[in-house]
């Protein structure tokens, strides 16, 4: 094995006998292999322990994490992330939050930057399964600075564990390891509000809530951050 610039090259040997543990062919002949090579190297056993112990806190650390919904945790981050965006001076935008309407057929994405709250986008979950909706999130993650995720828990026990559910298959992808989240109460409009919102515009009640589905994740937003 040879070092260059900081990276190990591996010999064709060694990588058949990496082959050999990651396939589970040839255990106990691998093993021996694994520890004639790691005496080579000079690797003791309190240096793995100690290599395990960063890797598990990293994991610990990157993991999504779920949080009080208490509005002061998310502006702590905001102030935290634009010292960081100051500092580095590379990313000249105000950090974000955004919010999440989950029904069955879609994700509603709200935004909060820049103490302006608007709908983002709505994601389709007929046609995407878990990991490419949690592609597009990261994705907004990283665009807009999101620091953290305030989602809508309907009332009821049947539908907010299906939203729970799905929200720890997201976290499960991995994809979104580090983002900060919490759950407030979904209020659902009430028919006072459909009667009002029908006598200011010229639609249909069916359509009206089409509409306030789609924006749902704003509305939830705009309800976290007003409150």
């Amino acid at each position: 094995m040879q070092q260059r610039g900081g990276f190990k090259v591996i010999g064709a040997a060694e990588l058949a006998v990496e082959d050999r543990v990651k396939s589970g062919g040839g255990q106990k002949q691998a093993a021996a292999a694994c520890r004639e090579r790691r005496i080579k190297e000079g690797v003791t056993g309190e240096e793995r322990r100690e290599r395990w112990l960063w890797q598990s806190k990293m994991k610990l650390i990157f993991r999504m994490k779920y949080v009080r919904p208490q509005l002061h945790i998310f502006y702590k981050a905001m102030e935290k992330r634009a010292v960081e965006i100051a500092k580095r001076q590379a990313l000249r935008q105000y950090p974000s939050l955004i919010g999440f309407g989950i029904l069955e057929e879609f994700v509603s994405v709200g935004i909060h930057h820049n103490e302006c709250t608007s709908h983002y986008c709505c994601i389709d979950r007929k046609t995407k399964n878990v990991h490419r909706i949690a592609n597009e999130l990261r994705e907004i993650i990283f665009v807009d600075n999101v620091v953290g995720c305030v989602i809508g828990l309907p009332p009821e026990n049947l539908e907010g564990a299906k939203v729970k559910s799905f929200v720890d298959d997201l976290a499960n992808t991995g994809k979104l390891d580090g983002l900060k989240y919490t759950y407030v109460e979904n209020r659902f409009l009430s028919k006072h509000d459909v009667d009002k919102m029908l006598d200011l515009h010229n639609v249909n009640k069916d359509a009206l809530i089409d509409i306030y589905n789609m924006r749902s994740g704003a509305e939830i937003l705009k309800g976290f951050v007003n409150h």
